[in-house]
């Protein structure tokens, strides 16, 4: 095994040790026409990324695939990105069980450099509002409800990529003096 490949496995398997998956998702019941919801997430320094995330949004409830443009939601994260008119015509994933019960759900990446302004302040402020013709409960579902998911890789604190760097490096000069 030449040093070449011990650094890299070091730095692999130590310094990257830091990073991490965090995600962060809520939902909510839809109770009325036109209905806005708000989320307002804390995300502390530690789990700031350097890199950019993939938000998800997905609604069961009154999105007939007929009546897409107006059975829909609109959301908005602090004004930088937003999606509007979303519903089973944009969907990667639906479900009809009904022609007026359906379950979809949309997937997008939030580049580096939108989601560094999202979390400049160390919060995640998102918006979410159904459109006049989604029904509240009763109507098609029990219980129409909205949910999204955020995920995105902490990224380790640089020190520790240096330590465990320094230390390969050491493993590498190690080697390569035999």
């Amino acid at each position: 095994m030449n040093g070449g490949v011990i650094t890299i496995y070091v730095i692999m398997c130590f310094g990257l040790s830091g990073a991490g998956a965090v995600t962060f998702s809520d939902s909510d019941l839809i109770l009325q026409r036109a209905q806005v919801f708000n989320y307002d997430i804390n995300i502390s320094p530690e789990n700031l990324p350097l890199a950019g995330a993939i938000f998800t949004i997905a609604a069961r409830g009154d999105f007939s695939i007929n009546a897409a443009n107006v059975e829909y939601l609109d959301w908005d994260i602090e004004g930088i990105v937003q999606g509007t008119g979303w519903s089973t015509a944009n969907a990667d994933q639906y479900v009809p069980y009904t022609a007026d019960n359906l379950w979809w759900q949309r997937s997008i990446a939030i580049d580096s450099v939108a989601f560094e302004s999202i979390t400049a302040d160390n919060q995640f402020e998102l918006t979410i509002q159904t459109s006049y013709g989604v029904d509240p409960p009763g109507c098609y579902y029990p219980n129409p409800y909205v949910s999204w998911t955020l995920e995105y890789q902490a990224v380790p604190e640089p020190t520790a990529l240096l330590v465990f760097g320094l230390a390969g490096l050491l493993l590498r000069r190690k080697y390569r003096a035999k």
